[in-house]
């Protein structure tokens, strides 16, 4: 008995002896963390984040908290490939991340709306409907107004051959949140002759997200909604095309755009014209001779618009960017047969200016700052 008691006293002291020297050889190793975001800057929660080590292979996953943080420690050093996945967005991808021993470092994402169009839930944030140009282009539309009210739950009020406006949850341009690339613009007459969404065109415009409803804590001061048109930006190399739209009562739209793009400096610039004749009805009469016009002016154009655009984008140091985008639009001629009114010119100004600095350390990891001015 006493010889057992002694051979178990040793084999304990053995064992407490070999668990501490694995644990004075074994090192915390590295970590990865971030936040996971949609295209509005929200935190994504549930998104499953997979790393795996391109030496060995060895594959770590994790699951983004409630603002979208996520956090992978343990790691030993070398080269990772991490990917980001939650249902309704695209799968982001970031590949060649060098970890070395005992390092912390900050890898976020920022993942795309997976469809065309689709409704998904997420942190502080409405649902949103996203209506991109690719459907939209070959329609018959002739202004953003007119395209979004093909989309349920949104109609226009069609106030000549342009220039219509948007009814969201029965609400007009005045009671909404019409944003381009997040910026606010204001229709420049006092009863909304020129609705905000008039002043960008189909030229230059990538999607148009929707979220209905008054209680987007980002863009407060909305009764039936918001709408955030968002252009588009250059891309990498060069690339330059043009497009031309015909269409009934003599429509016309020809537009050409030009982009070059590298890592470290990009630039956008476009131009697109658009013109038609008076619409019709059944008997063939113009709108210009039922809405009490000059006799000079039943011949007389529906409208004319011309839109030039330019963007720039550069990142100077490494973790930030900046840019700049100007649009210019000059609607020479309007006729509103609605209002009983006409525009004999409709200039408008849009300037907007943004810097982003990212991956910083400690509490703040981004910095978004953006400027604006419409006139």
């Amino acid at each position: 008995m006493e010889r057992f008691r002694a051979a178990r006293l040793t084999f304990f002291v053995f064992i407490v002896a070999a668990g501490q020297a694995v644990a004075g050889e074994s090192s915390p190793g590295g970590a990865l963390s971030g936040v996971v975001s949609g295209p509005h800057q929200t935190g994504l929660s549930g998104a499953v984040i997979t790393i795996r080590n391109t030496g060995n292979g060895r594959v770590f996953s994790s699951i983004s908290g409630a603002r979208g943080l996520y956090r992978i420690s343990g790691l030993p050093s070398g080269t990772y490939d991490l990917r980001a996945e939650l249902d309704g967005f695209e799968p982001t991808v970031v590949s060649a991340v060098q970890l070395s021993e005992g390092e912390s470092r900050g890898v976020d994402f920022e993942m795309p709306i997976a469809t065309i169009r689709e409704i998904v839930t997420v942190v502080s944030s409405a649902p949103r409907d996203s209506l991109e140009m690719a459907e939209t282009r070959e329609s018959s539309a002739r202004d953003p107004g007119e395209a979004l009210a093909r989309t349920p739950g949104i109609a226009m009020l069609r106030k000549g051959g342009i220039a219509n406006d948007v009814v969201l949850r029965g609400m007009q341009s005045k009671d909404l949140n019409v944003l381009v690339d997040g910026q606010r613009v204001y229709g420049a007459c006092p009863n909304h002759m020129d609705p905000s969404a008039f002043h960008v065109d189909f030229a230059e415009v990538e999607r148009m997200e929707v979220g209905k409803g008054p209680f987007d804590v980002k863009n407060q001061g909305s009764l039936g909604g918001v709408i955030n048109i968002v252009t588009r930006k250059p891309a990498e190399r060069f690339h330059a095309g043009g497009d031309i739209s015909t269409g009934s009562y003599g429509f016309i739209n020809p537009s050409a755009t030009a982009s070059y793009g590298n890592g470290r400096f990009s630039a956008l610039a476009g131009y697109s014209y658009r013109i038609s004749a008076p619409y019709t009805d059944g008997s063939g009469k113009r709108f210009t001779e039922y809405g009490n016009f000059r006799t000079s002016a039943l011949d007389s154009d529906a409208f004319r618009v011309g839109t030039g655009w330019g963007k720039l984008y550069a990142s100077p140091f490494s973790g930030q960017r900046a840019q700049l985008a100007y649009s210019r639009q000059k609607a020479d001629h309007v006729l509103y047969p609605y209002l009983q009114m006409d525009a004999i010119y409709d200039k408008a100004d849009r300037v907007n200016f943004g810097y982003q600095i990212e991956h910083l350390p400690g509490l703040v990891r981004t910095i978004d700052m953006q400027a604006y001015y419409s006139q």
